[in-house]
């Protein structure tokens, strides 16, 4: 047992830091590349659209992006919930949601 131990702690002190110089190809993307679109579940002029534009605008000025602002609005807000979930999982559409009770949850 004590040499299994000392068999792991010696392979974990070489691998860890041979692994942490290795380069990621994720540290050399940049991002965003494109515009990314924010969907607002709800009408236009209302106040989540109110907060969703002073958030893109924000966020595309810290960015150096533009962000589209897209309100989907029906069925109670899940229109714009269905609308993120199905978009693709690239990391340029991203969304708000003002309701919690669009998600199921048990309180006990």
């Amino acid at each position: 047992m004590k040499r299994r131990t000392l068999t792991s702690a010696l392979i974990a002190s070489v691998l860890l830091p041979a692994a942490s110089l290795w380069p990621s190809a994720a540290w050399t993307q940049n991002y965003p590349v494109k515009p990314i679109k924010l969907i607002v579940p709800f009408p236009a002029g209302g106040p989540a659209d109110l907060f969703a534009r002073s958030l893109g605008n924000g966020l595309g000025a810290d960015l150096g992006q533009q962000i589209i602002i897209e309100n989907r609005a029906g069925t109670g807000g899940l229109a714009g919930v269905d609308a993120l979930a199905k978009s693709a999982p690239d990391g340029y559409t991203i969304g708000i949601n003002g309701r919690r009770h669009c998600l199921p949850f048990r309180s006990w």
